[in-house]
């Protein structure tokens, strides 16, 4: 069964601190994707998602959220408009 965002989550705005180990708000140029499944870290690349048609400049997935991926782009995302994020790429659960 292929991977599906859990309710179509995307959360605008939501980043995962690396430093800190957690998940923080406030940066208009990140997305938090949440799925259904805890997902295999080794199967996510930037390049298998477009965000508006462009591909994020990262993709980070965390073990303190395991079935998220936070995507980085290279400019803010628009506020208050309909965002439209493809997986274009394959990616896995920790089952393959």
């Amino acid at each position: 069964m292929p991977l599906t965002l859990a309710d179509n989550q995307g959360i605008l705005g939501v980043y995962f601190d690396e430093a800190d180990r957690v998940t923080r708000s406030g940066r208009l140029d990140s997305i938090q994707l949440i799925f259904d499944s805890i997902l295999d870290p080794n199967s996510v690349e930037p390049s298998d998602f477009a965000v508006n048609g462009v591909i994020p400049i990262d993709a980070i997935w965390a073990t303190e959220a395991p079935t998220s991926i936070f995507l980085r782009m290279p400019t803010d995302l628009p506020t208050g408009q309909t965002i439209l994020v493809a997986v274009i790429g394959e990616i896995a659960d920790r089952f393959g």
